[in-house]
């Protein structure tokens, strides 16, 4: 097909200002939203499909843009006196990426289908992430990407400070200033890198040819700019601080899409533009990738373990899975080999089903009882069977149960790490013990043992689950188990694109 990004940009882009403009009542807003959520999940599953299979088309470029390994390439001139161009592609990193942003939406919209509160605005802003979050993934321009990068902000800042909680204008505004601080610092490596390009081209391949020529020690300067931008977005320790208010005071929806696309976008860029860009200035950084990776993991765990907030745990949680992806990043850049990668980019899309899903779950709780205080709870299994089920599934699924996604990922990234540094794994190991020991300890203290009725929780208003949470949580675990049962699923598209970028850094 013929500039399916474009078209996938379009129809979200179409999607978000007709629902903003005619979904005047909560039934039309939401029927319209998810009619308009449909069109991008349908044209990035074909996309997907066909890389897949083998049958995706090229495409075309314009000027010296080639787009070799990219599927769906197109190139539109935009402005050419800057060299500047809108250019799309997608390859076994960005496709997959690619796809989950359109699930996820879709999923959340679903989840929401109860919400009243301005509902034409709550689900434009919705499809509104749609539209920066593929604009991200599918760019090969890197002011295009900066543009599409700052505009997914906007959108999620909204969600966050008018429909979040008790503290969400405080929330909302961390969130802004944090990212966007970070971003600025980011495009200053951006700038350097387009200027010692000597030429007017913004393009992937244009600034990466140039970038061959940086000094040893501008490298690392550059990286560490780029690291800056990229990491406050993951976030590792010490910039994640803006996360666990964001996630706590976002509405359920918010923290599905901030949890399950918005925290990739700092993976994607650190794999996509620095790591390609300046490979001897992430060599450099090896030592500082791999201490705040383990740092991140351990210090987010021992917090999750003294969470009374059901939902800030597993906002915790987040950065700690967020660490172990930079361990696999680290540890492919120190020794060459991809399955540091392939483990890093597993990480991301089994992230992306099961920390949504508990987000949901913690909502539920939420509406359901009117707190998400754990020490609180106790004996909700025979109350409410069937949310209990599914906080055990997806509670298991975090911690790595084998046989689910998040388990493959783990494994290759632990492999790659022995490679890379030998016996320090036993430090990062560490935190299988610690992610065991939060999810199994919050899922006992909420579920099991024996009921007692608080004066805190609000017993008379407790249901289980309606329909629209139960489809978006079983197509969650779907997706799951698909990816742990069959990792071949993604690990074949990973396996082009991830080892060139390993070859950068003498891989075989």
């Amino acid at each position: 097909m013929q500039n399916l990004v474009a078209w996938t940009l379009v129809a979200s882009l179409l999607g978000a200002i007709v629902v903003l403009l005619f979904g005047r009542t909560p039934r039309l807003a939401r029927w319209m939203a998810l009619a308009a959520s449909l069109v991008p999940l349908a044209l990035a599953t074909y996309a997907m499909a066909s890389i897949m299979t083998g049958t995706a088309p090229d495409g075309h470029g314009c000027g010296p843009v080639t787009g070799q390994g990219y599927k769906f390439h197109e190139c539109h001139e935009w402005i050419p006196q800057l060299g500047i161009r809108a250019i799309f592609g997608l390859d076994g990193i960005s496709a997959p990426m690619f796809w989950l942003t359109t699930v996820l939406v879709t999923l959340a919209i679903v989840f929401a289908w109860d919400e009243t509160k301005r509902p034409n605005q709550f689900f434009g802003m919705l499809l509104g992430i749609n539209v920066a979050v593929l604009g991200v993934f599918a760019a090969l321009d890197m002011f295009l990407f900066y543009v599409f990068w700052e505009f997914s902000l906007i959108p999620m800042a909204f969600l966050i400070g008018i429909w979040g909680g008790p503290r969400r204008r405080y929330a909302a505004v961390k969130f802004f200033v944090y990212t966007f601080a970070a971003s600025l610092v980011m495009l200053l490596g951006f700038m350097y890198l387009y200027f010692n390009a000597g030429q007017r081209d913004f393009s992937f391949e244009a600034v990466q040819a140039g970038a061959g020529d940086i000094a040893l020690d501008a490298q690392r300067w550059v990286f560490l700019a780029l690291f800056v931008g990229f990491a406050t977005k993951f976030p590792v320790v010490p910039l994640h601080t803006w996360l666990p208010d964001a996630h706590v005071e976002a509405p359920t929806a918010g923290s599905v899409i901030l949890a399950g696309i918005l925290l990739k976008l700092g993976s994607y860029g650190l794999i996509r533009i620095a790591l390609p860009m300046v490979p001897a200035g992430a060599k450099f950084w090896v030592p500082l990738m791999f201490v705040i990776a383990v740092v991140s993991m351990l210090y987010a765990s021992i917090v999750c373990l003294v969470q009374r907030d059901y939902k800030k745990m597993v906002a915790y949680s987040s950065i700690g899975s967020m660490g172990l992806v930079l361990l696999g990043i680290a540890a492919s850049v120190a020794t060459g080999d991809p399955l540091g990668l392939v483990g890093a980019n597993f990480m991301m899309l089994a992230h992306g089903f099961i920390s949504p899903a508990l987000f949901m779950l913690c909502g539920m709780l939420q509406h359901n009882l009117g707190t998400r205080d754990i020490p609180l709870m106790g004996g909700l299994a025979d109350r409410l069977p069937r949310t209990s089920f599914w906080l055990v599934v997806f509670s298991m699924a975090g911690l790595g149960l084998p046989g689910l996604a998040a388990f493959v990922a783990e494994f290759q990234i632990y492999a790659a790490t022995w490679d890379a540094f030998g016996w320090l794994i036993f430090i990062p190991l560490l935190y299988l013990i610690f992610s065991a020991a939060y999810y199994l300890w919050a899922a006992q203290r909420a579920l099991f043992g024996p009921f007692v009725e608080r004066p805190e929780v609000d017993y008379r208003h407790a249901y289980d689950t309606h329909w629209f949470e139960l489809t978006a949580l079983a197509a969650l675990f779907g997706l799951t188990l698909a990816y742990g049962v069959w990792p071949r699923l993604l690990t074949e598209l990973l396996a082009a694109p991830v080892g060139a970028i390993a070859r950068l850094f003498g891989g075989a």
